[in-house]
């Protein structure tokens, strides 16, 4: 009986360390809210949508946060979820449209102010994969290293180098015009 006892109030005290106070949960916003609405933002159209996701992904990380403690970094971590909110509810819009999202379309007042090198170059990654895309995005715009980008699309480490590898390949192929 006492062991129990004593087993129960270890479980508590567990439980009770891996539950996150709002504080904490208000410096995790603080700290990758903005990195990840730049993600959302990219994959879903308009600003309501996005917002939409980026709540939802704090949403599932507040009831998952003992996974939290497992990932190598909370950033990872966080552009998972993320990424699959993104995904959910572009299916959703589809299902509900029965068409197809176009969720990378280009914001024309940007595209407008850039330089044609710019240009070009958000051309040419637009016409990668999507699974080289993503992979580039993840490593140039949110600085993630290989590691956190295999946990952050549930991907062995030599898909991510290989995804890269290609992505920068094709990028070259498709700015210089060769057809290696």
């Amino acid at each position: 009986m006492l062991q129990q006892l004593n087993f129960l109030a270890v479980s508590v005290t567990l439980i009770c360390q891996m539950s996150m106070t709002t504080d904490q949960m208000q410096a995790l916003y603080a700290d990758h809210g903005p990195a990840l609405m730049a993600f959302v933002r990219r994959r879903v159209p308009g600003q309501t949508a996005a917002d939409d996701c980026l709540q939802e992904t704090f949403t599932r990380a507040f009831a998952r946060q003992d996974q939290l403690l497992a990932a190598s970094s909370a950033r990872s971590w966080l552009i998972g979820i993320a990424r699959n909110v993104v995904r959910e509810s572009a299916r959703t819009v589809r299902m509900a449209e029965h068409g197809v999202v176009d969720a990378a379309a280009p914001d024309t007042t940007v595209a407008d102010q850039e330089t044609e090198e710019i240009a070009r170059m958000r051309e040419a990654i637009d016409h990668l994969p999507e699974p080289q895309r993503e992979a580039l995005e993840l490593r140039v715009m949110h600085e993630l290293s290989y590691e956190q980008i295999a946990e952050a699309t549930a991907a062995p480490i030599g898909t991510v180098r290989s995804r890269l590898h290609q992505a920068m390949r094709g990028l070259r192929a498709l700015l210089t015009g060769d057809k290696e």
